[in-house]
């Protein structure tokens, strides 16, 4: 809600001084996509995104999007892996001309995921074994530093794609909700991916490319 309310606030401004801003160079909104997101198998999901002109060489990078399964943490009949997430970031464009203009940035996430599973847990002090179905929270937010360019295509330049990478410090906070009595024996699976309960620090690593098209 805070995003959307950032987003509203810009607007008008961004509108108000359009004149200003229609000079050969950035375009004042796009909207656009992440195809590989997808493609992942650790984490189906999808998103769309918004860029909008603040300034001749600043823009405001907002997204939002789900994951929506994994085949990874979640093969079984009855799991389940999915959750919102969402994306905003400041960009600077350094170097802006025709048909490509590059920029630096940085950009804010967080993901909010319900992972469902199966597994063997001990009940009552260890008396007998029983497959349950575990709820397990895992929140992850970061900060990441940004390279990207993006290159406009077609005889409008209405058609863009802009390939990005980056990197800066994550954290991802899980915890698990079991009976009183249960406890979990340990995933037998040789590499699981999966992080431990409590707050782990991490390194997000951003590489991928946006599809999009040019509204204005």
């Amino acid at each position: 809600m805070r995003l959307l309310l950032l987003l509203c606030l810009c607007l008008p401004a961004a509108l108000c001084g359009q004149d200003s801003l229609l000079l050969p160079g950035l375009p004042l909104l796009t909207i656009k996509t992440n195809p590989l997101t997808a493609l992942n198998p650790y984490k189906y999901s999808a998103s769309l995104h918004a860029d909008v002109r603040l300034s001749p060489r600043f823009s405001l990078d907002l997204g939002a999007g789900a994951i929506f399964d994994s085949a990874f943490f979640a093969n079984e009949k009855g799991e389940s892996y999915r959750g919102p997430k969402f994306r905003a970031g400041l960009k600077y464009f350094y170097q802006i001309r025709p048909r490509a203009a590059q920029h630096l940035g940085i950009e804010a996430r967080y993901t909010d995921v319900t992972h469902l599973f199966f597994r063997s847990a001990l009940r009552q002090g260890g008396r007998y074994e029983e497959i349950l179905l575990n709820e397990r929270s895992v929140k992850s937010y970061g900060v990441s530093l940004r390279y990207g360019v993006q290159f406009y295509l077609g005889n409008t330049r209405r058609l863009l794609l802009e390939p990005y990478a980056g990197f800066g410090p994550a954290w991802n906070q899980v915890s698990i909700s079991l009976p009183p009595d249960a406890e979990l024996l340990r995933d037998r699976r040789f590499i699981t991916f999966e992080f431990r309960e409590g707050t782990l620090p991490w390194i997000d690593i951003l590489l991928g490319f946006h599809i999009g098209y040019v509204l204005w």
